[in-house]
Parts: structure tokens; sequence; C-alpha cells
């Protein structure tokens, strides 16, 4: 299997996972939105086991990374199952890592990803999941607010730990700022 179809199961799956809690098939569409992140893991397993990776892969794993998250995270607001800064803060994270690495780019430097943006990433799903959980066996929304709290610092902080790493590029782009 391509890595990139696995990439595009999951972009087709996030429309699953809508439509599917929409119409209140809640058990369905956490079935699709856990079929969804299994997809991401088994892209990037099948890019590297079988020397299939690409640059369009890349890129093209990281756009859907986005995109599955960001527009979860706003449908869930929307259903009014997670607050507005919540969303709104970890969007932010998200295109300040982006400006900074299209700033590295511009400077022909690539900045590979870091061990506590992969662990945001696995964070944000398992918190998207609690939240479609949430549908089935309602919690209270302190404990999703709270979680929520967490997921947005740890994403702050893996934003910083990707500074941190990438020191001389952050530099010049102070300088340049």
């Amino acid at each position: 299997m391509k890595p990139n179809l696995l990439t595009t199961i999951r972009f087709i799956s996030l429309f699953l996972v809508i439509a599917a809690d929409s119409t209140r098939f809640y058990y369905l569409a956490l079935t699709f939105l856990f079929f969804g992140f299994c997809t991401d893991y088994l892209d990037g397993l099948v890019a590297r086991k079988y020397k299939k990776g690409s640059e369009i892969g890349i890129y093209y794993d990281h756009f859907v990374d986005k995109i599955f998250v960001h527009l979860l995270l706003v449908y869930y607001l929307s259903q009014n199952l997670l607050g507005f800064w919540v969303v709104a803060l970890l969007i932010l994270r998200d295109y300040l890592a982006l400006g900074f690495r299209q700033y590295a780019l511009s400077q022909q430097t690539n900045i590979a990803s870091v061990r506590s943006g992969k662990i945001k990433l696995v964070a944000q799903g398992m918190f998207l999941m609690f939240i479609a959980l949430g549908r089935i066996l309602p919690f209270p929304a302190t404990i999703v607010e709270k979680i929520g709290i967490v997921i947005v610092i740890w994403s702050f902080g893996s934003l910083v730990d990707m500074g941190w790493k990438n020191k001389a590029i952050l530099k010049r782009l102070w300088k340049e700022f």
C-alpha cells in the first residue's frame, strides 16, 4: 500500500467522523476517528519500512494532519463540546509553527519534526477521541476543559522545543523581525 493512499484515507475519514457524529452515530464516529489516527501512524510506517517516502508525501501528511485536527476542533466547538480558547490557541500554535517552518525554508533550511511535536499530535488525537467518547459517556465539561488546557500547554511547549532545537534559525528570524 502507498503511504499517500493511507493519508488520503485519513482525509476521507475526517468527513466520515463528522457525518457519523452529526447524525448521532457516535460509536461509528469514534471508530472512524480512531481509524483516521491509525492511518496517520501507518502511512509513516509504510513510508519508512518500504522506502516509499516522497517529498510530496511529507507535505501531504503534514497538511492532512493539520486539516484533520483543526476541522474536528472547529466541529466540536460548533457542537459546544469544546471551548473557544482551546481551539483558538491550538490552531494559533500550529500557524506559528508553520510560519517558523516557512521562514526556515526561505533560508534553505528544513526543520525536522521534534519528538514533542509528535507527542503533541498523539495527545491531540487522544483528546479528540475523548471528546467523541463523551458523546457516548458524557463527561463533565470541566474535565474536557482541564484536559484541553493541558493539551494547549503541551502544544506550546513543543513549539518552544522546536525553536530551541533550531536556535540559529530562530535567532536569524528574531533579527529580521
